[in-house]
């Protein structure tokens, strides 16, 4: 079996693994969140809804052999699991700050460009109109206002600690490699360009150098989503019982999934 029919094999165990997400949320549907009681359920529901969609776009890029670009959706898994596991390693108070911050972390950044808008204004050629800006302010002024948790004491938007602080050095030992591998295909790194342009490395096709860590990299992905699903009924079935036997049940088919796709590219230490 060639290295392209391998990879190509994950197509169906993305999708299937894809498909497993959607009944597992299933199972949740028609309840009703309230914000402000439930922020920690709701952004795990959204991250797993996430996963589906992430699972489901590697699927279709293998399925028209886009290999690499699929390992963009890998590194968006793992950022999902790096997330959900800083979360569900926390106690009920620091969740729900972890949560706020979380939450809040894209109005920080938006916050700072309308704080560069703003200065902008007083050049002689302004990017933007003075509506446009007065618009943007009381935008993130209304946000403020509907969700105080989001801010901090000095009423600017919250951050959460850069990514890697947010898990243990043993999760950081066992996979933070995934998300700086993958990097590599989100940038135009070197070797992606030698990818891309398929040129001859060395008197090989590139695909026979990353075939091995290609597998290795999908196969992670897959792992990575079993374990936010995992960890997800270990947050949020303490709290709701009912349908847990389901979740379990589409969980451990899950797990099923990963080890017949492993066939051994990776190695799981205890």
């Amino acid at each position: 079996m060639t290295k392209d029919t391998e990879v190509f094999q994950f197509a169906n165990h993305y999708q299937n693994i894809s498909d497993i997400c959607k009944m597992f949320l299933t199972t949740l549907s028609g309840r009703k969140f309230n914000y402000t009681n439930d922020s920690v359920q709701m952004f795990i529901i959204m991250s797993l809804d996430n996963l589906k969609l992430e699972t489901r776009g590697i699927a279709t890029l293998n399925q028209n052999h886009l290999y690499m670009q699929s390992l963009s959706h890998v590194r968006n898994i793992f950022e999902l699991f790096v997330n959900l596991y800083w979360i569900s390693s926390a106690n009920e108070e620091e969740r729900i700050e972890y949560v706020a911050q979380l939450d809040a972390f894209p109005y920080y950044w938006h916050e700072k460009e309308v704080n560069i808008w703003e200065q902008n204004l007083s050049s002689n050629n302004p990017v933007w109109t003075a509506e446009y800006v007065k618009n943007a302010r009381k935008a993130l002024t209304d946000i403020k206002k509907k969700y105080p948790n989001l801010i901090n004491e000095q009423k600017l938007f919250k951050k959460p600690r850069p990514l890697a602080s947010r898990i243990s050095e043993e999760i950081r030992l066992k996979y933070y490699f995934i998300y700086k591998f993958s990097s590599i295909f989100v940038h135009p790194s070197p070797f992606f360009k030698d990818v891309h342009f398929k040129n001859v490395i060395n008197g090989k096709e590139p695909m026979d150098i990353l075939g091995k860590p290609l597998l290795e990299t999908l196969t992670y992905g897959l792992w990575l989503t079993y374990l936010c699903f995992f960890g997800y009924t270990k947050v949020f079935d303490n709290k709701d019982i009912k349908g847990f036997m389901a979740r379990e049940k589409h969980v451990n088919s899950m797990y099923d999934l990963f080890n017949d796709a492993n066939k051994e590219y990776i190695q799981l230490s205890d």
